[in-house]
């Protein structure tokens, strides 16, 4: 897979692999399948590996918009859901890191329209 930073590309898969492990977490605790928030993630943690143009903004817009909108409820039904706001805190800590960590910012640099060249390196 075409990069332009490989220590940027081994950040994102390590992002990825939290947001689909993430994914699967939440499925098993809450013994019920989300198919839209789950494939929203999915999608997420396949264009960071990407690296297309801009994907580690918009991936941190996802991941901190939901975060931010779970907060209140995560706080008000404490002690109970402090997995859950760990995994928030966690979430906000990661969209931070996409978007000032400059390997990462390079490597999601990959041109959209370069798109099918992206998987032949």
């Amino acid at each position: 897979m075409k990069t332009n930073n490989k220590k940027g590309q081994l950040i994102t898969i390590i992002v990825a692999v939290f947001v689909v492990a993430k994914t699967i977490l939440n499925t098993i605790l809450s013994g019920s399948l989300d198919i839209k928030g789950g494939l929203l993630e999915m999608i997420v943690a396949a264009l960071l590996v990407m690296g297309l143009q801009y994907t580690n903004y918009a991936a941190a817009i996802v991941i901190g918009a939901v975060a931010l909108a779970a907060f209140p409820a995560n706080c008000k039904n404490l002690p109970g859901s402090l997995i859950y706001l760990m995994e928030g805190i966690t979430d906000i800590g990661i969209a931070v890191i996409l978007c000032i960590i400059p390997a990462l910012k390079e490597h999601c640099s990959n041109a959209w329209n370069d798109i099918g060249s992206i998987f032949r390196n």
